[in-house]
């Protein structure tokens, strides 16, 4: 078996895997199956690499479609500034988008579910199921 099907087969048992210090983390609602654990341990050094991979083709995708917020305009909630939630200021290359502190996570989680969907339809990662509870907190 590859480390892909391995990866594969994780995410299918409910398991999400990522690459912290280069380290394999696992979370799980439920304890996953006893074979996925051990694909995954048969292949941790070629999925640690195949994650790493992935996320490096998530974040070229983003930064290659970053579109520039207006001036003082939150990227994510289209909201003014405000004294109590400085904005992050990001860079890609010439463009430059202003976000909340208190919205770039939920930027960034949207444009990483963008990206991963984009992706997947085009067969080069293998999709992520966007968070449950995303829009509860605030995420559109």
């Amino acid at each position: 078996m590859s480390a892909a099907k391995a990866v594969m087969e994780a995410r299918a048992a409910g398991i999400q895997l990522c690459v912290e210090n280069d380290d394999l983390l696992l979370k799980a609602s439920v304890p996953p199956p006893a074979a996925v654990i051990d694909m995954l341990r048969a292949h941790k050094p070629e999925i640690i690499e195949l994650l790493q991979a992935e996320r490096r083709t998530v974040l070229r995708h983003i930064a290659n479609r970053f579109q520039s917020s207006p001036p003082g305009r939150c990227a994510h909630c289209g909201g003014d500034r405000r004294a109590d939630d400085p904005f992050v200021t990001i860079f890609v290359g010439d463009d430059r988008a202003d976000v909340h502190a208190s919205c770039h996570t939920k930027w960034f989680t949207r444009q990483e579910f963008e990206a991963r969907a984009v992706l997947a339809t085009i067969g080069t990662t293998p999709p992520s199921k966007f968070p449950d509870d995303f829009e509860k907190n605030g995420g559109s």
